[in-house]
């Protein structure tokens, strides 16, 4: 089971999953008997996450320390449904979390700069909201394809764009490339705060001038 573990305020921690551990959880939940089977959809479940139950503060910080990050997940599922509000989801014990390592991947597509709403409610500028500015890298269809698989996001053309992070000291050099067609070499991460504005972060990354053809 892959992606990030995720605090939901008082909720506790979920664990957002993959494809392939969807189609595990949606085949656990088919398995129930007709009663729990009827439950599950009453209640709606939320078929693209679990609750993450946890046995004491060790398995909590493990929580924090994962946060944000790609993991695989061991444990164990209930006899039946867990029945969680207000997010009805399946439950699972939790035995073992580790890290998956991100390698570094290599995207190709157009640099922007783009400014969005920020602090107080990060929904529009016009209506008072600080602007904050940071560089996107629009996704070529092969690109999109190529993170589509393991990081099982579904694009569209709100979600096409991942935000581009380079080390402090090469901030200044990104407007060369700006609009212009380029490869960005880094580690893909997801969003972790309401400062980023796209659902993945490109980290620790390079750029250069895409060779003309």
């Amino acid at each position: 089971m892959i992606p990030q573990a995720v605090e939901l305020g008082v909720f506790g921690w979920f664990l957002e999953l993959d494809s392939s551990s969807k189609v595990n959880l949606q085949k656990k939940i088919a398995a129930l008997n007709e009663e729990d089977r009827q439950h599950c959809t009453k209640l709606g479940f939320d078929l693209s996450m679990v609750q993450l139950f946890l046995s004491g503060a060790e398995d909590r910080e493990l929580c924090r320390h994962f946060e944000g990050e790609q993991v695989e997940v061991l444990g164990q599922w209930p006899s039946s449904p867990h029945i969680f509000r207000p997010i009805p989801s399946y439950q699972l014990h939790l035995t073992e979390m580790k890290q998956i390592p991100m390698e570094t991947v290599k995207l190709s597509g157009v640099l922007h700069f783009r400014v969005y709403p920020g602090p107080p409610n990060y929904d529009c500028v016009e209506a008072g909201d600080y602007p904050e500015g940071g560089w996107v890298l629009k996704l070529d269809d092969q690109s999109k394809d190529m993170l589509a698989g393991p990081i099982s996001l579904e694009y569209d053309e709100k979600t096409n764009e991942i935000a581009i992070e380079v080390d402090k000291q090469f901030e200044g050099t990104l407007e060369q490339y700006a609009n212009a067609q380029v490869t960005c070499l880094g580690n893909v991460h997801y969003a972790e705060t309401a400062h980023h504005h796209t659902p993945l972060l490109l980290r620790s990354c390079r750029v250069v001038f895409n060779k003309s053809p």
